[in-house]
């Protein structure tokens, strides 16, 4: 059995965003050869993102997700394709999965992000007091890139924002 192209999937990573049309033919060469492997599909997924093919983003991302559930970054890679089709209440169960796969493997690389993502959501959602809650457990300088950059600060403050009507 051939060994993962570890070398592939960095070359895609590589020219996602300089060159997506290369990278989307690597990736989708890295599925032909691996189609059992989760990484294959995540990486496909983000060539897809790059490129702004969300639609075909998802459809990766949910196969990577079906062959590995245990994997947390694909949970929360799944999340972030779901907020780019504008489907929060998705994103906010990835998240969740996501940050519940992170604790039980003791693995908290994730976590955080996982926490400000999911309030973003939750904020996207009217859903105000979760969006708080999940922002008391993320450090003060906290920040995320969604259309621009946005910290633990703007998102409190949008909170209160919506909340004064």
């Amino acid at each position: 059995m051939e060994e993962y192209d570890d070398e592939q999937d960095a070359r895609v990573n590589d020219l996602a965003g300089r060159q997506p049309e290369l990278a989307l033919g690597l990736a989708k060469d890295l599925v032909a050869r691996f189609p059992a492997t989760g990484r294959s599909w995540n990486r496909l997924a983000y060539a897809h993102g790059m490129a702004r093919r969300h639609t075909d983003a998802l459809s990766a991302m949910k196969r990577a997700v079906e062959i590995d559930p245990g994997e947390p970054a694909y949970h929360f890679n799944l999340s972030r394709v779901l907020m780019d089709v504008g489907d929060f209440g998705d994103a906010v169960d990835a998240l969740s999965r996501c940050i519940e796969l992170s604790d039980s493997l003791q693995n908290y690389y994730y976590v955080e992000a996982s926490y400000l993502y999911r309030a973003h959501c939750y904020i996207k959602l009217d859903r105000l007091v979760d969006a708080e809650r999940d922002l008391e457990r993320v450090t003060d300088d906290a920040r995320l890139w969604m259309d621009g950059l946005l910290s633990k600060a703007d998102m409190l403050e949008a909170c209160r924002q919506r909340k004064r009507g």
